[in-house]
């Protein structure tokens, strides 16, 4: 990795531990006008979910993240209420079409389709 590639470099140019973040984050998220507790283990989380909704692929993510198990992956990902909007509206329109297409079965659709009921009378 180049110099600038990490966020908190330690001043030997290496990723600096966990426990030596705090004090960088706290600056950083009062410099930037944070209010929001902000911690190591939050930006993992946070971090984890940017990498999931950007399409990463999982075997990318976990080297990213450090996670070595897919189980531990999933424990570090969240689901943003607009990710849940946008699944219940994909559920709407499958549902939709489900309908739809159960209800042309009944009446026979225009493509001389019918039910087994409508043929057997």
């Amino acid at each position: 990795m180049a110099d600038g590639d990490w966020v908190f470099p330690s001043r030997t140019r290496t990723l600096k531990q966990t426990s030596s973040l705090v004090n960088a984050i706290k600056s950083s998220r009062k410099e930037a006008g944070v209010d929001a507790r902000v911690t190591p283990h939050v930006m993992r989380y946070a971090f984890s979910d940017l990498l999931r909704t950007a399409d990463v692929d999982p075997v990318v993510r976990r080297a990213l993240v450090g996670h070595v198990t897919e189980e531990m992956q999933e424990h570090y990902s969240t689901v943003s209420v607009d990710e849940k909007r946008e699944a219940m509206k994909k559920v709407a329109t499958k549902l939709a079409e489900v309908r739809q297409a159960s209800e042309g079965e009944k009446k026979g659709d225009d493509r001389g389709y019918t039910n087994e009921k409508q043929e057997a009378a």
